[in-house]
C-alpha cells in the first residue's frame, strides 16, 4: 500500500467506515450517502458496499455519479436534477432506507435526512457544520412515530484504523486521488492508482474546488 493511499484512509476511511457501523445496517438494507462522490463519501460508498449495504449515493453532476457507479452504489439521485429527493429514495426502497450518513456539513442536509429513513431507521450525524445553531434529528412528533434512531459518530478506534488498512491491503476499498500540482491528474481508483507528484503552489486551486462541491473523492497534498 503506498503512502498516498494509506494517508486519507487514516482520517476519512476510518470516519467513514466508523460512521457505516453506527449505522447498524445489516447486509442487504439500504444505507443512504448524501455527498457520496466526496473525500468522506466516496470512502463510505465502498465501506458500505465491503458490508453489504445497498448503496443510494446522493450528490451532483456526471462526474460524481459515475465515481459513485463505479464504487458499489446501486443507485444514484442527482441532487441538482431531481425535483424530490426523500420521493426518490422512497420509490428505489419503497418503505424508506433503513440507514443515512450526513456526510454534509449543512442545515439542507441535517433536515432532510430523516425524510429518507423507513420507521426504525437510524440517522448518524458525520458532518460539524460551522453554524452552531444547526441541530439534528427529525421533528419529535416524527422521531416518535416513526421509532427513529439519531446517532453521531466522530473518527474511530486504533482497530478500525486497522480495520480500514486491512481493506485496503487487501484490494477492496481504493482512494480516488487528486495530487496538488502543475499538471492535474484525476486518479481512477480500479484497479491502481495513477501517482503524479506535485506542488505546494496549487493549494488554493484546490480548496477552491472543494468548497465548490466539484472535487471527486480526496486530495492529497506532497509536501516533501
Amino acid at each position: 500500500m503506498l503512502d498516498e493511499e494509506a494517508g486519507p484512509i487514516m482520517c476519512g476511511g476510518v470516519t467513514a467506515y466508523t460512521a457505516c457501523k453506527r449505522s447498524a445496517v445489516k447486509p442487504g438494507q439500504w444505507i443512504v450517502i448524501p455527498g457520496a462522490g466526496g473525500g468522506l463519501g466516496h470512502f463510505a460508498v465502498q465501506y458500505a458496499k465491503c458490508m453489504g449495504m445497498r448503496v443510494i449515493a446522493i450528490d451532483g453532476g456526471d462526474e460524481k455519479r459515475d465515481l459513485c457507479k463505479k464504487l458499489g452504489a446501486e443507485a444514484y439521485i442527482d441532487f441538482k436534477t431531481a425535483e424530490d429527493i426523500p420521493a426518490e429514495v422512497m420509490k428505489i426502497t419503497k418503505l424508506g432506507a433503513h440507514g443515512v450518513l450526513v456526510i454534509a456539513p449543512t442545515k439542507e442536509a441535517y433536515d432532510m435526512a430523516p425524510n429518507f429513513l423507513r420507521p426504525g431507521g437510524t440517522m448518524v450525524g458525520v458532518g460539524l457544520p460551522a453554524d452552531a445553531s444547526v441541530r439534528s434529528g427529525p421533528p419529535p412528533i416524527m422521531l416518535a412515530l416513526r421509532r427513529l434512531n439519531v446517532v453521531g459518530s466522530v473518527v474511530g478506534t486504533l482497530k478500525e484504523v486497522e480495520d480500514c488498512l486491512d481493506f485496503t491491503a487487501r484490494g477492496l476499498v481504493h482512494v480516488s486521488v487528486h495530487f496538488f500540482g502543475s499538471a492535474e491528474v484525476y486518479v481512477d481508483p480500479i484497479p491502481q492508482p495513477i501517482l503524479t507528484k506535485g506542488k505546494l503552489e496549487d493549494l488554493d486551486h484546490y480548496c477552491k474546488l472543494m468548497s465548490e462541491g466539484k472535487l471527486a473523492g480526496r486530495a492529497v497534498l506532497q509536501v516533501s
